[in-house]
C-alpha cells in the first residue's frame, strides 16, 4: 500500500514541491504557495474554516443559543453591542443559560478579498456561518451586501415580508438575480435599513447598512423579532 501511494502523482508533487521550497525562508514559502496554489488553500482554509464554526456551534448548542447575527464590515460600539446581545436576548425571552450569539468579519479594505490571505479568511466567515445552519440576520454594508449576492448566502426576503410589507419598503429592497433567470424572477436579497434610529446611534460604516437573512436560518421567529427589534427601539 505504502509502495503504491510512493507512486501517485499526489505524492511526486509533495516531493516536488517539497524540494522546490528547500532552500526558501518560510516568507519565501508561504508567498510560493499563496502564488501558485492559491485556488487549493481557498479551499483548504473553507473546509478548516467550517469545521470550526461546527465544533464552535457544538460547544454553542450546550449553551443553548437562541439567536445568531452577524456584523460584516460594520462597527459597533459597546453599548450597541449589548443592547443587541444581553438586552436583545431579554427581548426574546431569554433565561440563564441561554445566549443571542454576535460575530464579526470584516474585509473591506480590498476591492477583490481574496487577494489577501487575511480578507480571504475574513470574507469565508459568513458563508462557513450559514452553511452551519446556526445563523439567523446580518447586518452588512453595500461592499459585503453585493459581494455576496451569487454566492447563495441570503434567504429570498419574498419568502419572509408580505407583498405589501415589501410595497410599503419600496426603494429600499435590494433585488438581484441569477444569471439563468429573468428580470421577472429577482429576488429580495436585502432591506437599507440606514435611517434606523439605532442603526445611525451605534452602527459604523462608510456606505448604507443593509438588513438581510440567512439562506439556512432555522428560526425565522427570531428573524422576525430582530426585524421589529431594530424597527422599535428607541434611545433612552
Amino acid at each position: 500500500m505504502l509502495a503504491k501511494f510512493k507512486k501517485s502523482n499526489f505524492y511526486l508533487e509533495c516531493v516536488k514541491l517539497r524540494d522546490e521550497m528547500k532552500p526558501m525562508t518560510w516568507k519565501q514559502r508561504l508567498d510560493h504557495l499563496w502564488t501558485y496554489y492559491k485556488e487549493y488553500l481557498w479551499f483548504v482554509a473553507l473546509a478548516v474554516i467550517v469545521i470550526c464554526v461546527v465544533i464552535t456551534g457544538a460547544i454553542n448548542a450546550s449553551k443553548d443559543v437562541i439567536a445568531g447575527g452577524m456584523l460584516v464590515n460594520i462597527s459597533i460600539d459597546q453599548e450597541g453591542f449589548d443592547y443587541l446581545s444581553t438586552e436583545y436576548r431579554e427581548h426574546l425571552g431569554g433565561v440563564g443559560g441561554q445566549i443571542v450569539e454576535l460575530d464579526y468579519s470584516n474585509f473591506s479594505s480590498l476591492a477583490d478579498p481574496t487577494s489577501s490571505e487575511d480578507n480571504a479568511y475574513a470574507s469565508m466567515i459568513l458563508p462557513a456561518r450559514v452553511e452551519s445552519g446556526d445563523l439567523d440576520y446580518i447586518l452588512l454594508d453595500q461592499f459585503a451586501m453585493e459581494y455576496y449576492i451569487t454566492q447563495g448566502i441570503y434567504l429570498d426576503l419574498r419568502t419572509f415580508f408580505t407583498q405589501e410589507e415589501l410595497d410599503a419598503l419600496g426603494g429600499k429592497v435590494i433585488y438581484a438575480r441569477q444569471e439563468d433567470e429573468v428580470q421577472e424572477d429577482s429576488w429580495a436579497v436585502a432591506v437599507d435599513v440606514s435611517d434606523l434610529p439605532f442603526v445611525q446611534r451605534y452602527i459604523g460604516t462608510e456606505t448604507k447598512t443593509y438588513f438581510a437573512l440567512s439562506g439556512s436560518t432555522k428560526r425565522p421567529d427570531v428573524c422576525r423579532d430582530m426585524w421589529e427589534y431594530l424597527h422599535v427601539w428607541k434611545p433612552e
